[in-house]
């Protein structure tokens, strides 16, 4: 088969789906949409599938069907919650950096206060090279 292109492999694309929705609901099943199925299916890569998805997603909205956008059996809904705990997560987390940000600055406030010299803490190479930046 020659490979197509452009409007041609969106038509290609659309026909194939088109096909596919009506074996699916001729079975009396409910049809489901995933790329990798559809891909699979009609023998491109899921590529191809995700660079004309803006097209295909205007002809599952006619079809009024759930498109799959999980990996495994997971639902929308399932995977909203999960987007919502690993939100959480990154936000616990982002408090805990800048709280341990905010010590750090104070621990050698406290210690430039106090005169520590810093060299002691195995720092010469910072301390060279910004001293040679402040030299220029």
């Amino acid at each position: 088969m020659k490979q197509l292109r452009g409007a041609k492999l969106e038509e290609f694309l659309v026909k194939e789906l088109y096909s596919w929705f009506e074996l699916t609901a001729s079975s009396g099943k409910p049809f489901q949409y995933s790329q990798l199925a559809f891909a699979n299916r009609i023998g491109v890569s899921r590529e191809t599938i995700r660079k004309k998805q803006a097209v295909l997603d205007v002809v599952l909205e006619s079809f009024s069907s759930r498109r799959k956008i999980s990996d495994g059996k997971k639902t929308r809904k399932e995977e909203l919650k999960r987007i919502e705990h690993l939100t959480n997560q990154l936000n616990l987390i982002t408090a805990n950096y800048h709280a341990l940000k905010k010590h750090h600055v104070e621990i050698f406030s406290l210690l430039y206060r106090h005169g520590v010299d810093f060299r002691m803490l195995g720092l010469e190479e910072l301390l060279d090279v910004e001293s040679a930046s402040a030299d220029d």
